[in-house]
């Protein structure tokens, strides 16, 4: 979906707006399935959902869908490239007491912290993912917060940079 503006300012942030929740009809109607198993996954600009056992877990926005998806859930994939895996095994390290105000490159270097990245790899490549094609990169970028906030995927969508 692109979007078209008429003019700048007030008003195109109101046309961007008004698509939030229809495109969030659409995603929570899309197929949901694992990465692996989705019939087809474009090359294509949009927003990705993975849910854990029916439940929203992490919104995020992309160039390529199946560039990103591949990267999210593939199990070589780095601390950069596996961004939610990574953020499941940071938050699970924190809660047992290990020091995660490090880099992101110290803490994977930490053999407890590999251990926990590794597994969390493998759940994520697990869990089902839904997606929508949303080609304008201003509707992308407020869609995925929106889809953060609407259903409460928070915990992992810090829209923190590293």
């Amino acid at each position: 979906m692109t979007a078209t503006f008429s003019d700048g300012g007030q008003a195109s942030f109101a046309e961007a707006v008004a698509q939030m929740e229809p495109l969030l009809v659409d995603l929570q109607a899309a197929p949901a399935f694992p990465f692996l198993s989705h019939p087809e996954v474009p090359r294509a600009r949009g927003i990705y959902l993975f849910s854990e056992h029916g439940a929203p877990a992490y919104v995020g926005q992309t160039r390529n869908l199946r560039s990103r998806l591949r990267q999210q859930t593939g199990e070589k994939s780095t601390h950069f490239s596996a961004s939610f895996a990574y953020r499941i095994a940071e938050a699970d390290a924190a809660a047992s007491g290990m020091d995660v105000k490090r880099t992101r490159a110290a803490l994977s270097s930490d053999p407890a912290f590999a251990e926990l990245f590794t597994a969390t790899r493998s759940r994520v490549h697990d869990m089902d993912v839904q997606f929508i094609e949303v080609d304008d990169p201003i509707v992308r970028t407020m869609f995925e917060m929106y889809v953060a906030l609407t259903l409460n995927t928070v915990e992992y969508n810090s829209f923190e940079t590293h």
